[in-house]
């Protein structure tokens, strides 16, 4: 059975149905209900799958965004991988570092910077690059004499 169309009469539906075994076909009727709001919303339910396939091709600009936040990422890294290393080549002209020192707080400041917004890592880097460890200066131009006459240092 299936249905070939619909016509509406006064308070009463009309179906015709054709019998797909015989050549014979008949008609139904049936009191008008709710189901006519049905069949609207079967209607809109067409739409909304015509609207979903706009989506996807939505879906598909997204796509295209996201490629552009991949690659956005991945120079940051770069980015930030690059800055790191001329902090670290600096700090070591500057503090006169040895080698394995080196690399374990290149290992370490590459680790805690990947996990840092841009705007933090670089007040993080100048903060770096800039301040001097207080305890190194004291201890490299403390020699004991305090110019107090006794060599402890505490004037």
């Amino acid at each position: 059975m299936k249905i070939s169309h619909y016509n509406y009469n006064d308070n009463k539906k009309i179906v015709r149905y054709e019998n797909n075994d015989e050549d014979d076909s008949f008609y139904a009727t049936a009191a008008v209900t709710d189901d006519d709001d049905d069949d609207d919303n079967d209607d809109d339910d067409d739409d909304d799958d015509d609207d979903d396939d706009a989506d996807d091709d939505d879906d598909d600009d997204d796509d295209d965004d996201d490629d552009d936040d991949d690659e956005k990422m991945r120079m940051m890294m770069v980015m930030k991988t690059v800055m790191i290393i001329i902090m670290i080549i600096m700090r070591m002209v500057i503090f006169n570092m040895n080698m394995m020192i080196m690399m374990l707080m290149m290992m370490t400041m590459i680790v805690r910077m990947m996990a840092m917004r841009r705007r933090r890592m670089v007040m993080f880097m100048m903060k770096m690059m800039m301040c001097c460890n207080k305890d190194d200066d004291h201890n490299d131009d403390d020699d004991g004499d305090d110019g107090d006459g006794d060599d402890d240092g505490n004037g």
